[in-house]
């Protein structure tokens, strides 16, 4: 083999070898310096990932307030009660005194938007169910236990304030409240989520309800005690923003 052929094979070895590693430092063999790289694991079924981040809810949903937990509020102290909480206790709300002078009588206070209480004696404000506080304040409230309980619920605007009983109360517009079996609603309203009524603005809608439920009032509502044929009868009367009263009403019943 002449020195001529034999440069001619070396340099073809070097040519394949430079090309060999340059496909191994392109599929990430080699590093810069010509180092072994790290090397990083293919996936496998029981890999872990981390999970994504939310997305926001879509556009036009409802969200409800949620009180963040109990607090306790001492004598003479005024407080902010956050929205979505309820309390319990002689309160002024947004300055207006809400209590009389009866020692037997309890107060329970919803603030579905939020409120301004001062507490001459101390309140509790707390996530519970209104018709929990109610069942407390009766057994066990009052110092022994109340004669008779009321509940006064803060509208959107803080000032307008309805004071009735538990099955006889009204709801601003955009409250959302428990309401307790035994209870009739009428009004267009979401129960549990679940939205009952139509877009014809000439129907009523009256709901009974059999046991404890979330509702949404977005046009306002009225809960009572009546029997429901009378709540009908009013409805069809005059419900529904009309000098007649309403054309149709529909009802439902919730379990």
């Amino acid at each position: 083999m002449t020195r001529q052929r034999i440069w001619f094979v070396i340099g073809g070895v070097v040519v394949v070898l430079a090309l060999i590693f340059l496909g191994l430092y392109a599929f990430g063999v080699f590093d810069d310096n010509g180092k072994a790289a790290a090397t990083v694991p293919l996936p496998t079924a029981s890999s872990t990932y981390a999970t994504p981040a939310p997305t926001a809810a879509p556009t036009g949903t409802t969200a409800t307030t949620v009180c963040p937990g109990d607090h306790e509020v001492k004598a003479g102290e005024t407080y902010d009660v956050p929205a979505g909480c309820n309390l319990k206790g002689d309160v002024v709300v947004n300055g207006v005194q809400q209590y009389d002078d009866d020692p037997a009588t309890g107060l329970i206070v919803s603030c579905p938007h939020g409120c301004t209480i001062m507490a001459p004696w101390g309140a509790n404000v707390t996530p519970r169910a209104v018709d929990d506080l109610k069942t407390e304040m009766l057994s066990s409230g009052c110092g022994s236990e109340c004669s008779d309980v009321k509940v006064v619920v803060i509208d959107d605007k803080g000032t307008n304030v309805q004071v009735a009983d538990l099955c006889d109360v009204s709801l601003p517009k955009g409250t959302t409240a428990t309401v307790p079996g035994g209870c009739v609603i009428s009004g267009d309203v979401e129960v549990n989520g679940e939205p009952l009524y139509d877009s014809a603005q000439d129907t009523g809608l009256v709901v009974i309800v059999e046991s404890d439920v979330e509702v949404f009032a977005p046009y306002g509502a009225s809960v009572t005690n009546a029997d429901s044929q009378d709540v009908v009868d009013a409805v069809e009367q005059t419900g529904c923003g009309l000098p007649n009263g309403c054309r149709v009403v529909n009802t439902a019943t919730v379990p």
